[in-house]
């Protein structure tokens, strides 16, 4: 049976507090809101009697007074601390060492095991540590405020740092400290410390460092070596070149006591100014040699020595290999020059006033010379030139040619004479 009661308000008797339905069976069935009279102003309950149950679909206002909820705990919940969550408890910890203020992330933490970002007064760190609990470094990068130097690590060294006066060292231990410093492995033949590649990776320059000898190698596509420079400890200095078959030869080598040596040819294409030279030899020794240029041996005949041309390769001078010497001296074509091999101007006293390559000159007898060469002669095929003056018709003539000396003879109206001025040479 259906019962109903129409009441526009249920109000408690008088000297009673509340309103009761006796019977613990009757439900309240509202098809409506329940409003209180005046707004956070009635409870619904006390806190000694509660209701068992409440079920609800969403729930508003201050939950401060709720217990018993699980998962959502804070430990540590202090302004500025980052939140983590621990496990799959529910539990939240605000991180004492790991703070963010609005504006600077800041870790004063000890060592954590995976990656670690670090801040420490004026320094900064990133570490990645190996995962596991042996907390080793694996790679790191680190500023230091105080030294104002940016260093990279992988495992415990240090492979790469940058100060704050621009110097960069590059190394395999970290002990390198310069304005560019690259140091490699203690034997890199095999390991260079510096390669320059193309963007095929066929093409290659390598600087490699054995035991303090450094090579500079340029490398073609066919993997050869195609030439290099060696700077040996030593301090000797070598350039070598070669071909696709990577043979290289040594063609500039420079010893430690500053002498060069060319394997090829030395070409010189300078321009000069004014009265300057393409070339100044100069020998500051008193013993003062100039230019030696020795012909091999054995050698072919024939072949220049020295030779000096024109613009257009035509020859002015030169040297063969045989020792001829030959020069153009303005006939147009070069031809064997000869020279004088000895000489003498004398007087009738027999003294030479002026001579060249001769030991002595004397006079054996009246209006007879004596010319001694100070290099013996190869032969006696010479020939032999003298000129006396005086006051009569003059008779000259050479006798008694030998490879050590040769004789001059002046004779005048049927007997020989001193001349008061006399000259001889020989030609070879």
């Amino acid at each position: 049976m259906t019962s109903e009661i129409r009441v526009n308000k249920l109000t408690n008797r008088i000297g009673l507090s509340t309103v009761t339905f006796a019977d613990s069976g009757i439900g309240v069935t509202v098809t409506g809101r329940i409003d209180p009279d005046t707004d956070s102003a009635r409870d619904l309950g006390t806190t000694s009697v509660r209701w068992r149950n409440v079920y609800a679909d969403t729930l508003y206002g201050d939950g401060s007074n709720l217990t018993g909820i699980s998962g959502v705990t804070i430990n540590n919940n202090t302004n500025n601390n980052l939140v983590t969550a621990t496990g799959t408890t529910g539990t939240l910890n605000g991180e004492a060492n790991l703070t963010f203020d609005g504006s600077v992330l800041t870790n004063t933490g000890s060592t954590l095991i995976g990656n670690d970002i670090k801040s420490s007064n004026d320094d900064f760190y990133v570490y990645s540590y190996k995962g596991g609990s042996d907390g080793q470094v694996r790679s790191g990068i680190q500023y230091d405020g105080n030294s104002q130097r940016l260093r990279l690590f992988t495992g415990t060294n240090e492979r790469l740092r940058i100060t704050s006066d621009g110097k960069v060292s590059i190394s395999n231990d970290g002990t390198a400290d310069g304005l560019l410093t690259i140091k490699g492995n203690s034997d890199a033949t095999t390991t260079p410390s510096i390669r320059l590649l193309d963007g095929s990776d066929t093409r290659e320059v390598s600087i490699t460092n054995t035991s303090g000898d450094f090579i500079a190698s340029v490398h073609g596509n066919d993997n050869a070596i195609h030439g290099h420079i060696k700077m040996f400890e030593s301090g000797i200095f070598t350039v070598a070149t070669g071909g696709a078959s990577g043979s290289l030869i040594e063609r500039l080598r420079i010893d430690s006591n500053g002498e060069s040596h060319f394997k090829q040819k030395l070409k010189v294409d300078y321009q000069v100014s004014g009265s300057d030279y393409c070339a100044h030899f100069r020998n500051q020794n008193p013993n003062s040699y100039g230019v030696w240029i020795q012909q091999p041996n054995p050698v072919n005949v024939g072949y220049p020595l020295l030779a000096v041309t024109n613009a257009a390769g035509q020859p002015h001078f030169r040297v063969d290999s045989g020792g001829k010497v030959y020069a153009n001296s303005g006939t147009g074509t070069n031809h064997p020059a000869y020279f004088v091999r000895a000489w003498a101007q004398g007087s009738g006293s027999g003294s030479a006033n002026g001579s060249g390559g001769l030991s002595s000159v004397s006079r054996p007898s009246t209006g007879r010379f004596l010319l001694t060469f100070a290099t013996t002669m190869p032969d006696t095929n010479y020939a032999i030139g003298c000129l006396g003056n005086n006051n009569y018709s003059d008779t000259s003539w050479h006798n008694n040619e030998g490879t050590d000396n040769v004789s001059v003879y002046f004779y005048s109206n049927g007997s020989y004479q001193n001349p008061s001025k006399w000259s001889a040479w020989v030609m070879r």
